[in-house]
C-alpha cells in the first residue's frame, strides 16, 4: 500500500510541475503583448510627431493637422 502511495505523491508532484510551467509561460506570453502594445503605441506616436516635422512646406511653416500617418 505505501508504494502505490508513493506513486500518487509523485504524480501529484508532476502534475503540479505542468501546471507551474504552463501558467509561467502563460504569464510570460501576457507580459510581452502587453510590453510590446505600449512600446508599439509609444513608438508610433513617436513617428507620428517626427513625420507631422518632416512634412511641412516649409521649415518654419506650421505642422499640418490633417496629416493621417496610417
Amino acid at each position: 500500500m505505501r508504494k502505490s502511495a508513493k506513486k500518487q505523491g509523485s504524480l501529484g508532484e508532476d502534475g503540479q510541475a505542468i501546471v507551474e510551467y504552463v501558467l509561467t509561460i502563460s504569464v510570460a506570453l501576457f507580459m510581452v503583448a502587453v510590453l510590446s502594445r505600449g512600446f508599439r503605441t509609444s513608438v508610433f506616436n513617436l513617428w507620428q510627431m517626427i513625420t507631422k516635422d518632416v512634412s511641412a512646406p516649409c521649415p518654419h511653416c506650421p505642422d499640418r493637422n490633417n496629416l493621417r500617418v496610417r
